[in-house]
Order: C-alpha cells, then sequence, then structure tokens
C-alpha cells in the first residue's frame, strides 16, 4: 500500500470478518493457559455488572 492510500469500510469488514475465527482461536488458547490462581481483582471485576452476554 502506498504512502497516503486509503481503503474502503468494505475492505476492512471484509478482512476483519476473514479474520474473526482466528482472533476466536487465539483468545480461547490464551484463556486456557492462564493460571486458575491470582491475587488481583481480575476474578471478580465484572461482578455485578449487567452484561449483553453470558459468561462462561
Amino acid at each position: 500500500m502506498e504512502r497516503g492510500e486509503g481503503v474502503s469500510q468494505d475492505e476492512v469488514f471484509r478482512v476483519f470478518a476473514a479474520n474473526v475465527e482466528r482472533l476466536k482461536s487465539l483468545v480461547l488458547k490464551t484463556v486456557h493457559v492462564l493460571d486458575r490462581e491470582r491475587d488481583c481483582a481480575c476474578a471478580t471485576a465484572l461482578d455485578g455488572m449487567d452484561l449483553p452476554f453470558e459468561l462462561p
């Protein structure tokens, strides 16, 4: 891509869609290698929040 050359919204969405499954796989692999024991507030950071989706 030459400097100053832009991309269309359709191109951005096409590339994003082409990589969604790859991103999902990467996130799942990352979560599986995290230690279950931790001493930070991460595990309870979302407690009491109404989320638009169910957490596992």
